[in-house]
């Protein structure tokens, strides 16, 4: 299961010849995007019907409208929040308390609040370790986000790995292209 989802950027990034980030960015989503949705498509027991939506200003969302309501993979150009944080929106995500549907698990972004993320299709189940920075990985995590909001026009990609048939991911792929070309990815359990 694990082996099959991966994907190997570093090849791909290799043969690209843009000059600045933003080009290789552009370049890298041209090699990559159809990888990601042909590994996710292969990997579901349904038929799956991705659809790609533009929701905030520099962020694509491919999003599979089955019976799950689940993301393939969001990527784009972070930015400056859109504005303040919706917080009873978010209180009210999956009726209320999270902990109790899943334990564990805080009301996740995909694509973080603070570098132009929004609501809705961006949330997500995510483990609290992660999330707040409080283990190895999650520390990586956070570094990763910092950076992205630090740097505005970074190109990034989140990517949920499934291990069935539910929308809660078992892992996340987290990429971003940095200001001196070089790709940064990390694997984050979930």
């Amino acid at each position: 299961m694990i082996g099959s989802w991966r994907i190997d950027y570093q090849r791909i990034m290799k043969r690209l010849k843009g000059k600045s980030p933003r080009a290789k960015a552009e370049q890298f989503l041209d090699a990559v995007e159809q990888i990601w949705v042909s590994r996710y498509t292969g990997r579901s027991n349904r038929r799956s019907t991705p659809h790609w939506i533009d929701l905030e200003p520099g962020f694509t969302y491919v999003f599979d409208c089955t019976p799950e309501e689940r993301l393939v993979v969001v990527y784009g150009f972070s930015g400056k929040p859109l504005g303040k944080r919706d917080a009873p929106r978010m209180q009210g995500f999956l009726g209320g308390s999270i902990k109790d549907v899943y334990p564990g698990c805080d009301k996740g972004h995909f694509i973080a609040h603070a570098m132009g993320g929004g609501l809705d299709i961006n949330l997500f189940p995510q483990a609290r370790t992660v999330n707040r920075g409080w283990c190895q990985q999650g520390y990586l995590y956070r570094s990763m986000e910092r950076y992205c909001t630090a740097n505005s026009g970074t190109f990034v990609f989140s990517r949920p790995i499934y291990g069935d048939e539910s929308w809660k991911p078992h892992y996340l792929e987290y990429g971003v292209i940095r200001s001196d070309g070089s790709l940064w990815i990390g694997e984050f359990g979930n």
